[in-house]
């Protein structure tokens, strides 16, 4: 069964409330490693792997060691915003940042012209009937055009219709993910002969 018994943010969250944040981020790092080779065709712009904001500076390095090579790109999830650290951090070890759920919490405007992220990650949340809400349509237009000056790229989280993945790509948004490519799985599951025939 392909299917996954928690999703990753709540085990992470759990992981938190036992202290095991450190030790379950290392074993999904590891888990990870041992399919660099067949992910290798699929991570042109980057392999990306999420972290929360509150992971130690330790830790992140270990990651960066297990994954060196890689054309790192370290997803941050803002559970408390740290956008400056972030930024130094990335600066001084050289990977690249992501910056995910922009638009809600504390992946905002002000965390934003902190991290200076290489990717945003547009939150479902604005995603979500993009093609019949004029203001999202709006909101995501303009992120696109920030986006453009700047030099970074925009992802759109939580496709689940055609619809939504059309209008995305006709505002200019250059990447998604979402139910609409496929639903979550376990990554000995993957299909990757569907990933290589593309969307």
């Amino acid at each position: 069964d392909s299917r996954l018994e928690f999703f990753p943010d709540e085990m992470f969250e759990k992981a938190r409330l036992t202290g095991d944040l450190e030790n379950l981020t290392l074993l999904a790092c590891d888990k990870l490693s041992n399919y660099l080779n067949k992910l290798e065709p699929f991570i042109e712009e980057g392999l990306f792997f999420k972290l929360q904001s509150d992971t130690t500076r330790h830790t992140i390095k270990k990651v960066i060691n297990k994954l060196q090579g890689t054309n790192l790109v370290l997803e941050i999830t803002q559970r408390i915003p740290r956008s400056a650290f972030w930024r130094n951090f990335a600066n001084e070890l050289n990977f690249k940042l992501a910056m995910e759920n922009f638009g809600e919490g504390n992946s905002n405007m002000v965390e934003l012209i902190k991290m200076k992220p290489h990717f945003i990650k547009i939150s479902q949340q604005i995603v979500r009937d993009v093609h019949k809400d004029e203001i999202k349509a709006l909101m995501v237009e303009q992120m696109v055009k920030m986006a453009i000056k700047t030099g970074m790229k925009t992802i759109a989280e939580g496709i689940r219709t055609l619809e939504e993945k059309e209008k995305l790509i006709e505002l200019g948004v250059g990447y998604g993910q979402g139910t609409y490519f496929s639903s979550a799985m376990l990554i000995d599951h993957a299909n990757y002969e569907i990933w290589e025939r593309g969307f």
